[in-house]
């Protein structure tokens, strides 16, 4: 594991699309004082790409755990800025779910009821736990 690189640390995507017939894929890295670089690579090498980010930000989130950071095991998580609406298929095996977040693309999440119900009993978990002022350290 790399302690320090030389790079250069990108603040925000904020933009990207198909061009070439959907044979290209690019999108826009903001640098901090606003500037803006586009990178493209051919469609097939999108996977491959984001595969290896997920395993690159695995990494990051095994090393944070084993210094005690926080560890959602999420890479980058989406910030719900609004929840739009819900809904069911007719036959009831599907319940839906549509916010908007905070950057990037709307969010639709469809689930069994079964799902969302271990959703509802986790969500309601971390509101229970989080509404607990933290325990002090004992250990000493």
């Amino acid at each position: 594991m790399a302690e320090t690189i030389q790079s250069r640390e990108f603040v925000g995507i904020t933009n990207g699309g198909a061009a070439e017939g959907g044979n290209t894929v690019y999108f826009e890295l903001q640098f901090e004082g606003d500037e803006r670089v586009v990178f493209n690579c051919e469609h097939a090498l999108i996977p491959k790409l984001l595969g290896n980010i997920r395993q690159y930000a695995a990494i990051a989130d095994s090393v944070r755990a084993k210094e005690g950071k926080p560890s959602l095991q999420v890479t980058a998580p989406y910030f719900v800025e609004t929840v739009k609406r819900a809904g069911h298929s007719e036959d009831g095996n599907t319940i839906a779910l549509q916010m908007t977040a905070e950057e990037g693309f709307p969010l639709e999440i469809a689930m069994t009821p079964d799902q969302a119900r271990r959703i509802i009993q986790l969500l309601q978990t971390e509101l229970i736990a989080a509404a607990q002022p933290p325990r002090p350290d004992r250990r000493n």
